[in-house]
C-alpha cells in the first residue's frame, strides 16, 4: 500500500512497516540478549546528522533486526553483545524525500558517535536496498 501513496503521503511509521515487508529478516526485541553467554554492553550511538530518522542494527549473525529507542539524543540498542557484526540502517524523511544510510560496524563502545552517508532514495530504490540487505544473510 505504501507504493500507491505519493511520498508526502508516506509517514514515518509506513518507512518503518516498509522496512519489515521488503526483507526477509527477522526482527528481535531488546531483550533479546539477556541469557546470552556472550560479554554485553549498553548500546547508545549519536548520530549527528540522523535527524529524526528510523535508525536499526541488523545483526549478521542472527539475521535479524534490532530497532532502536530514541533517548536524550541518542539511539539506545539496549543492552547487545561485544564485537558483534552489525549494518546500521538508518531511514529518514526530509520534505518529499526519502534518505537512506547504511553503514556496517563492530559494536564495541557504549556511546559511540557515527556519521553515516545518507543518500536521497526513490521508494524503488528503497526497496531495492532492503531486499539486498537479505543477500548478506543468505
Amino acid at each position: 500500500e505504501i507504493e500507491e501513496k505519493s511520498i508526502s503521503e508516506i509517514s514515518k511509521s509506513d518507512l518503518e512497516r516498509y522496512t519489515l515487508s521488503a526483507t526477509s529478516l527477522g526482527w528481535i526485541n531488546c531483550d533479546r540478549f539477556i541469557n546470552s553467554r556472550k560479554s554485553k554492553i549498553k548500546y547508545n550511538i549519536n548520530i549527528s546528522n540522523a535527524e529524526d530518522a528510523n535508525v536499526k542494527l541488523i545483526f549478521k549473525s542472527i539475521s535479524s533486526i534490532l530497532p532502536s529507542r530514541t533517548s536524550k539524543g541518542f539511539y539506545d540498542f539496549g543492552s547487545v553483545p561485544v564485537n558483534e557484526e552489525v549494518i546500521l540502517l538508518a531511514i529518514k524523511k526530509k520534505g518529499n524525500k526519502i534518505f537512506l544510510g547504511l553503514k556496517e560496524l563492530r559494536i564495541r563502545a557504549t556511546s559511540e558517535e557515527q556519521d553515516i552517508d545518507f543518500k536521497e532514495v526513490s521508494l524503488e530504490q528503497l526497496k531495492s536496498e532492503l531486499e539486498k540487505l537479505n543477500g548478506n544473510f543468505n
